[in-house]
């Protein structure tokens, strides 16, 4: 993962964007966060910290990618990181009851 890093240390992981010029979200980030979380899920990890490198924690998606994107393309481009964020919200629903006010 160039864009991104993911640090798994027993209970906590710890995923940081990592790309230059304000960590936008480009397609390629998008699928290493949502890989990052595959492997968070499959993990020991009982909670993800989620932080950035640098200065800006994320100025969005980087939009300047979609420019020569047909519309029939551009959505499951986009849809990779709500396929990540859907994990992420599995992940929290399966905890126990007691743990949940954790991920508020």
């Amino acid at each position: 993962m160039s864009l991104t890093r993911l640090v798994l240390d027993g209970p906590l992981a710890v995923l940081s964007p990592a790309r230059l010029g304000g960590n936008r979200i480009s397609f390629e980030m998008r699928r290493e966060l949502r890989e990052a979380v595959r492997q968070v899920a499959v993990s020991g990890a009982c909670a993800l910290l989620i932080r950035s490198e640098g200065p800006d924690f994320c100025l969005g998606g980087d939009v300047r990618e979609w420019a020569d994107v047909p519309a029939a393309e551009l959505r499951p481009k986009i849809e990779v990181l709500a396929e990540a964020l859907e994990q992420l919200r599995r992940g929290r629903d399966r905890l126990r009851p007691r743990d949940r006010h954790r991920w508020k």
